[in-house]
């Protein structure tokens, strides 16, 4: 029924749990935030947009390198390609953001493109022949410019700037993330490795290149020979570690290049204990194949047994990236040495030969070169491994003239994007270099001064007049130029003209050149001063610290200065009086009445009237030394007898002679004026008993000299 009343009626409701309200609200939270996730999880790997939003690449897969390595604005973290019907879509991310807010300075990013995935055709890029290259530049949170460069087929391979800009790229980026894609229809499948350069010159390179959905692989080479290897015995050449990402590789075969000349070998490859493959040839099949799992590195251990009846020969191996799976997946590779790249085999030569062995070098004229002293651009003084000289030596035999250089690590090293890098030269006067291909090159080489005249030929730093100049140009282990110069014309008016090409070898830190000596016209009576020298790309540089004295005759030359007067230390400390110490190596008294020295082409000191004995010691006191000096030693004929070149040192330490005669290792020393360095061995007194053995020695000097001359073609 129905009741009058002026009140509303009250129903009771049914109380709401908090609980479920608060479920309620976490579970549509949680689609909000999972929906997009499961889309792109969903969609295909290749579905990438570029668009500023990475989470497609989660999906699509990146790879992610171990440690940093660079500069952080450039240090490449991570990296990515997938390709899509005709499009090629690439992810770079460094570990700070490239192109910081109100930074004006330009960084850059390079993609190097290899799409024939043949080494020969295009840019040289270590493995890679890169056909085309992207180019991302930017500065201030802004991208500039991203354009596509391709490689002309007539291009020079190792011309950085033979690339020809076609267009631009589609990009996005956000943070310390890069998105970017091009065109590629020609069906073909590219390698990709990425690369990146600040405005100073620093630079960084991905470890590995990666190709579409498949694994990428970077083989570590060890270097392990001996520098003589016998033959008929196994002999460790070198160890492969070998590395996989984006998944699980299968090696199925290695292939080398024969290094040296020796006719007759057989390889071993062994995992562990466990031989997998061997042959007579440059191609070992690796039988059963290994399989590389990702995350776990596999090394392998390469031995050699060469054959017998090559005494001399010599026999190396180099590792190429080439087909060592079958499906062609890339490959990267980083090369240490521990031990020589070439060995002699059974005995060292006893002649220098130019062949990237180098044990016949220990025969001495090898001088040792302070590290850590290489000047840079802005004046400082550091290290760089490439071009910080270690030692450095040279040898004649009448004929030819042989050089050495080695340097802490990775000669000839330069740089592959060299792009708005001029080439330097060590100092004023040296070559102009014309051809674009050296520009990113390191350098290396020597000056010589003929006529010890440092007013006539090139001026080179003041230290020297430059008469002829060897010139080695090379990127990434590659040597591009090896010419001898000769200066033509006046100090300020004349110019550089190639005389001849320059024999050169390599491993990993040395470098042995010569050329013929009648080139540089050095009679037999003549002596030339040469100082060695280094530069890279980025105009940093180093000099020998001693200058060397030539003769055409280099066992005759240091006969004479072991047997006469040499340098033996020097003193050139910052606010303190300077010396220089002489020292009589031979066996007679020498008068120095008349004999000269000179510090550049200044003259500090004409020696008095007395006689130096043998043994004896004579220490010039009281001069001002240059910072950096080279200080030559004339006798009253006015003939070089020696040289070396010193730095100013800012500590109470010596520059001097150690070891045993004849004395070519220098090195830092307390100071030991009017006395033997620390670490110099003595020269026996003359007596009796000694005349005679030491005329025995003499005989056999003579026998092996003569030897040399007729392997050399004399009678």
């Amino acid at each position: 029924g129905f009741r009058l009343t002026p009140f509303p009626r009250k129903l009771p409701l049914r109380r709401k749990k908090p609980g479920m309200r608060l479920a309620a609200s976490l579970a549509l939270s949680a689609i909000i935030i999972l929906v997009p996730f499961l889309l792109i999880f969903s969609m295909p790997p290749s579905a990438i947009k570029i668009d500023g939003y990475f989470f497609d690449w989660d999906r699509a897969g990146y790879l992610t390198e171990d440690a940093p390595t660079a500069d952080p604005l450039i240090d490449i973290m991570q990296y990515s390609m997938v390709r899509w019907n005709d499009v090629v879509y690439c992810y770079v991310a460094t570990t700070e953001k490239p192109f910081l807010p109100g930074n004006s300075t330009p960084v850059a990013i390079y993609a190097m493109i290899d799409i024939d995935n043949d080494m020969s055709t295009g840019y040289s890029v270590g493995e890679l022949g890169a056909d085309r290259m992207i180019e991302i530049m930017g500065w201030n949170e802004t991208v500039q410019s991203a354009k596509v460069y391709i490689f002309p087929e007539m291009g020079n391979t190792s011309d950085f700037n033979s690339f020809i800009p076609d267009g631009n790229v589609e990009i996005a980026s956000s943070g310390n993330k890069i998105e970017f894609s091009f065109v590629e229809n020609t069906g073909a499948d590219p390698t990709i490795r990425f690369f990146s350069k600040s405005h100073s010159g620093s630079q960084d390179a991905a470890r590995f290149a990666i190709k579409h959905d498949r694994p990428a692989l970077r083989a570590e080479i060890n270097l392990r020979m001996p520098e003589v290897v016998l033959p008929e015995i196994r002999e460790k050449v070198m160890d492969i570690t070998i590395e996989s990402k984006r998944g699980n590789a299968r090696l199925t075969a290695l292939n080398f290049e024969q290094l040296g000349n020796a006719s007759s070998y057989r390889l071993l490859v062994y995992d562990g204990d466990e031989l997998i493959g061997q042959s007579t040839s440059d191609r070992v099949l690796i039988e059963p194949s290994v399989e590389i799992i990702e995350g776990f590195p596999k090394t392998l251990h390469v031995f050699a047994i060469v054959g017998d009846g090559q005494n001399t020969s010599s026999f190396g191996l180099s590792l190429l990236p080439n087909n060592i799976t079958n499906e062609g997946d890339p490959v990267i590779l980083e090369v240490r040495q521990s031990g020589a790249k070439v060995s002699y085999i059974g005995q060292i030569p006893d002649r220098i030969v130019i062949d990237g062995a180098f044990a016949d070098w220990k025969n001495g004229y090898v001088t040792e070169d302070p590290v850590g002293d290489v000047r840079f651009i802005n004046s400082t003084i550091g290290k760089d491994p490439a071009i910080d000289i270690t030692q450095y030596g040279m040898y004649s035999n009448g004929t030819d003239v042989a050089m050495y250089l080695s340097v802490v690590d990775n000669i000839a090293n330069g740089t592959y994007l060299p792009r708005d890098i001029a080439l330097p030269v060590p100092s004023q006067g040296l070559p102009p270099i014309k051809s674009p291909e050296l520009i990113g090159a390191d350098i290396a080489g020597a000056i010589l001064d003929t006529d010890l005249n440092v007013s006539t030929g090139a001026n080179a730093s003041n230290l020297l007049g430059a008469d002829y100049l060897v010139f080695i140009a090379g990127k990434k282990g590659m040597i591009l130029v090896s010419e001898l110069y000769r200066w033509q014309g006046g100090p300020d008016d004349g110019e550089w003209t190639i005389v001849g090409p320059v024999q050169v070898a390599i491993d990993v830190r040395r470098m042995e050149f010569a050329f013929n000596i009648s080139w540089i016209g050095l009679g037999d009576l003549d002596v030339a001063a040469v100082m060695f020298f280094m530069t890279d790309w980025k105009e940093g540089g180093d000099m020998s610290d001693s200058i060397l004295p030539l003769a055409k005759w280099q066992q005759d030359l240091y006969s004479r200065a072991f047997g006469g007067i040499i340098i033996n230390e020097v003193y050139n400390v910052r606010n303190q009086p300077d010396w220089v110490e002489l020292y009589n190596t031979g066996s007679e008294p020498i008068s120095l009445s008349g004999w000269t020295l000179y510090d550049g082409n200044r003259l500090i000191a004409v020696l008095p009237d007395i006689v130096l004995n043998p043994g004896e010691f004579y220490v010039i006191s009281g001069l001002n030394l240059q910072k950096l000096v080279a200080i030559r030693l004339y006798d009253n004929s006015g003939r070089l007898q020696d040289a070396v070149k010193v730095a100013e040192s800012p500590w109470p330490r010596s520059w001097g002679r150690t070891g045993d005669p004849p004395y070519y290792k220098w090195t830092w020393l307390v100071p030991t004026p009017g006395e033997l360095n620390p670490g110099q061995v003595a020269i026996p007194e003359f007596s009796n008993v000694i005349i005679p053995i030491l005329s025995i020695m003499g005989f056999f000097v003579f026998i092996r000299l003569r030897n040399r001359r007729k392997c050399d073609g004399r009678s």
